[in-house]
């Protein structure tokens, strides 16, 4: 009997509900099922009562084990504690593509094996997860399926990543996980003896982990410490996400459900326990008890494992703590380990293990906050905070402050002397005035606009790239007005699926005008809404319908884009075409705008799909030159992130690039990728400058990749206030671009505006508070302020390890702990290959120049990134009169007057 994937998720809720009944007992289940569930009693009497060659009734339910007490599955990663396989399964056995080496882990419902690929694709060594029984069921596959679907969405820094699946020769379903080497939570923070704020700091990413996937509704509801991961550089990896995520899901079958609930009792939340519905409290639950064993030694019940008692809430951890966990957590005292727990973190670990899933955090991301109040000296929402406690905590963060305004404070009142503050002049421009004819609005002297995401509107809603990509070419032709201010694609697409009306909206992004659209395909038909919203009351200035063939897109394109200046009394300027180019195929086209979607993905998988788009929609138009140069681009991205294949990107990059020019000799876009490569890749200052002076002659209007390059160029120059000038137009058109933002605050840095260059990674982070570098940079910014201890707690949040440890080695040494900035320094030095050029700026701020030097020659010669700024980077300027300087810069072949980019 095939089941859908529906069927398959009730039919395991209903297999929980008799998995222990002998054979009478589910029979007499199977009479009362309710007619509701009627259609699935074949599949439930072949579940239960198996044909012959499988089992007999009376082994039937013991087919199906439960997951139970420490034993687990092992992992996705370090070294488990299996001795021999469940399955029968022996070193050297294939599975699928892969050979297995050595098991890693084994409890009631999967076994999971050390891989290697072993059918010569590439190399990787994989945690390959297959389920632990030697009987084998038919639906297994499908259910293992639906988890690879599943788990292919869950991409997190702190989740073990999903590869690959499949089932083997003899009908085994398995998965293929990320091997991650490490240790288990409790040991890792144990062995390095971590004090109470870094462990804080190594849970938060375990929360965070949680939030992402309780947003995707993904419930773990198995959450303990053998369950996370924590690599040698500190970073966390939650495993064994697939089976939980499926019980709450009515849509999906789990596989887990054929093995009944998946607990922990000495882990489980209350309700858990008594076969309740539990959300994502329960998960909070189980949060709380690896928070309390973490910071306590020990686990809230009386004996490790434990089970907890409904009915009260445990002892608080300070008074759980003992001599030999405090000699764990930094060496301390019992009496100091408790002191440091009483009071917020009991009150908070309390909270999350309430008996009652009303009275504990709502959420894993309100737990972080609580916990990152606390870090912070500021109050905690799980103690009810009075004014002197609330004074207590603002001295304590503000000594310094507080010092300093309690001597303005007696300078004041002693002159008598009254301060007034000038309210900032509001520098946006004002909004559009109503008219009162729709044709002819009145257009401000300054006119602004966004182009808001199209609403794809086709029957299938599956047109969301062809729609983007519509509205992104409106964005380029409108940016070819000289008198339009136009808002970048990053900023204005941040109002996709929002309910913002146009008031706030035009407010958020500056803009008095807004231009919004849908687009509906149907076969070879295609029907364009477009209508222009004043962003100051949202009226309608202007608004058409174009019912047209596909193949007249982009003359829509030069329609809309008409229209909307012709309203707004602008001039768009035409760039001149190549004689000989034409329109590009439209199927060509629309894999190009697919392509893109995954091009700005964050993950493997990502560019591999985005690689085979723009291959695919190169084959199918061969005179269309913008595939290769969007090939390039992710090339060159694709080697920056693995050194391992670099040189080999960066050639693949190159042969795109050529092929791009060779069929649109003055592509703008193929020009800013060899712009690029010239400039990062082969370090050839003349050759940047060259493709530079091209682009500029081609399109001086342009104001897409033009000006980046110029920014770039400029800071590569050492002329760091034209960078920043450049960058920062590019920032008010593009204000919700994190990216855009750290790059200017980078820019700022090296000019030693480090007050400016905080402020704009503060920006950054809220628009995207998970970017990579920005909490190092922020962190870096605080240490040259002499706010060291901030400085460590902002670099603390750095998911990123390399631009972790560099930040953390900078702060150390600002604040004179030699011996800690060193180990920090030794840790990038362990992986030369991809750290060479920040452990040269950290050897150059020590002053160290033979080293410096070293470390430089080696990252420049095997074209690391960063070198390109060795001109602008501040840490470098103790070696800029050293003969070596120059010779570093004659060898790359960037010696010389680079000269002036345009202001």
């Amino acid at each position: 009997m095939k089941l859908s994937a529906q069927q398959l998720a009730r039919l395991g809720r209903l297999l929980d509900e008799v998995v222990g009944a002998d054979a009478g007992q589910r029979e007499r289940w199977l009479q009362a099922l309710p007619a509701a569930q009627r259609d699935l009693e074949p599949a439930l009497r072949e579940a239960l009562w198996p044909p012959a060659g499988r089992a007999d009734a009376g082994e039937a339910a013991a087919a199906l084990p439960r997951i139970g007490g420490e034993g687990g599955e092992g992992g996705e990663g370090g070294e488990g504690d299996a001795t021999s396989a469940a399955g029968g399964l022996q070193p050297g056995d294939r599975v699928g593509p892969y050979r297995l080496a050595r098991p890693l882990g084994a409890g009631g419902m999967a076994e999971v094996w050390l891989a290697q690929r072993a059918d010569g694709a590439f190399r990787r060594e994989v945690a390959l997860k297959m389920p632990a029984r030697r009987e084998r069921r038919a639906d297994l596959a499908p259910r293992f399926e639906i988890e690879r679907d599943i788990l292919a969405a869950l991409e997190h820094p702190h989740i073990a990543r999903f590869y690959d699946a499949g089932v083997s020769d003899d009908g085994r379903p398995y998965l293929a996980l990320e091997y991650v080497p490490g240790s288990h939570l409790l040991p890792w923070a144990d062995a390095q003896r971590l004090g109470i704020r870094a462990r804080i700091a190594l849970f938060l990413q375990v929360l965070e982990a949680v939030q992402y996937a309780h947003d995707r509704g993904v419930l773990h509801r198995d959450l303990k410490p053998s369950n996370v991961l924590v690599t040698d550089a500190g970073q966390v990896r939650l495993l064994d996400f697939g089976v939980a995520r499926f019980v709450e899901r009515a849509a999906q079958a789990e596989l887990t459900a054929i093995y009944g609930p998946a607990l922990t009792p000495g882990y489980a939340s209350p309700e858990q326990k008594q076969g309740r519905r539990v959300d994502a409290a329960s998960d909070v639950y189980s949060l709380g008890v690896v928070l309390y064993e973490l910071l306590a030694g020990r686990t809230p019940h009386e004996s490790p494992g434990g089970a907890p008692d409904p009915g009260r809430a445990p002892p608080p951890p300070s008074a759980r703590v003992d001599a030999a966990a405090a000699e764990l957590r930094g060496g301390s005292t019992a009496a100091r380990l408790a002191r440091a727990l009483r009071g917020d973190l009991d009150a908070i670990v309390l909270k999350a293990l309430a008996p009652s899933p009303a009275d504990r955090y709502a959420s894993a991301a309100a737990f972080a906050r609580d916990l990152r109040s606390h870090l912070a000296h500021e109050p905690v929402g799980a103690v009810p905070r009075t004014l002197r406690d609330r004074a207590g905590r603002f001295v304590a963060r503000h000594r310094a402050a507080v010092a300093q305004a309690a001597v303005v404070a007696v300078l004041v009142a002693g002159a008598g002397v009254v301060v007034m503050h000038r309210a900032p002049e509001d520098r946006r421009p004002p909004p559009a005035a109503s008219a009162a004819a729709p044709a002819a609005p009145a257009v401000a002297a300054d006119p602004s606009i966004a182009v808001l995401p199209f609403a794809d509107l086709s029957e299938q809603r599956d047109q969301g790239h062809f729609a983007d990509g519509l509205a992104e070419e409106l964005i380029n032709r409108l940016t070819r007005s000289p008198s339009l201010r136009v808002i970048a694609r990053t900023s204005a697409f941040a109002f996709r699926d929002t309910n913002d009306d146009a008031r706030s909206i035009g407010a958020a992004l500056g803009v008095a005008w807004l231009l919004q659209g849908s687009v509906r395909t149907s076969g070879s038909t295609l029907r364009v809404t477009a209508r222009l919203v004043r962003a100051s009351d949202g009226s309608q200035g202007w608004s058409r319908t174009y019912d047209r063939e596909r193949a007249d897109l982009f003359r829509v394109q030069d329609e809309i884009a008409g229209n909307v200046a012709h309203v707004l009394q602008a001039v768009l300027v035409e760039r001149p075409v190549e004689p000989g180019l034409k329109a590009p195929d439209l199927d060509a086209y629309n894999l190009l705008l697919q392509g893109d979607v995954y091009a700005n993905g964050p993950f493997e998988r990502d560019a591999e799909r985005a690689q085979i788009l723009f291959r695919q929609a190169a084959a199918l138009d061969p005179g269309y030159a913008l595939p290769w140069a969007r090939l390039a681009m992710l090339h060159m991205r694709q080697a920056r992130g693995s050194p391992s294949t670099r040189h080999e990107a960066n050639a693949l990059a190159r042969r795109a690039i050529d092929t791009a020019l060779r069929i649109e000799p003055d592509s703008m876009a193929a020009r800013a990728a060899r712009f690029h490569h010239a400039l990062r890749v082969e370090h050839r200052w003349a050759d940047a400058r060259a493709e530079l002076d091209r682009m500029r002659a081609i399109d001086p209007a342009d104001a897409l990749l033009l000006p980046e390059c110029e920014a770039a160029f400029a800071h590569a120059a050492g002329r760091l206030d034209e960078a920043v000038r450049i960058q920062g137009r590019i920032v008010e058109r593009d204000p919700l671009n994190a990216s855009a933002v750290g790059t200017l605050a980078a820019y700022l840095l090296d000019g030693d505006r480090f007050d400016e260059s905080l402020a704009l990674l503060r920006r950054a982070q809220q628009i995207n508070p998970h970017a990579a570098g920005s909490h190092a940079l922020a962190g870096v910014n605080l240490a040259l302020l002499g706010r060291g201890e901030e400085a460590l707690a902002e670099i603390a949040r750095e998911r990123h390890d390399g631009h972790r440890a560099w930040a953390a080695s900078v702060a150390y040494w600002t604040l004179g702990r030699r011996g800690e900035s060193d180990a920090a320094l030794a840790a990038l030095a362990k992986d030369p290959a991809t750290h060479a050029y920040p452990v040269a700026r950290l050897q150059a701020l020590r002053g160290r120049k033979a080293a410096a030097f070293e470390w430089l020659d080696r990252a420049c010669g095997e074209r690391q990134g960063g070198c390109e700024a060795l001109r602008a980077d501040r840490f470098l300027r103790g070696l800029r009169n050293d003969p070596r300087y120059a010779a570093l810069l004659a060898r790359m072949k960037l010696d010389g007057d680079p000269g002036a980019s345009r202001p």
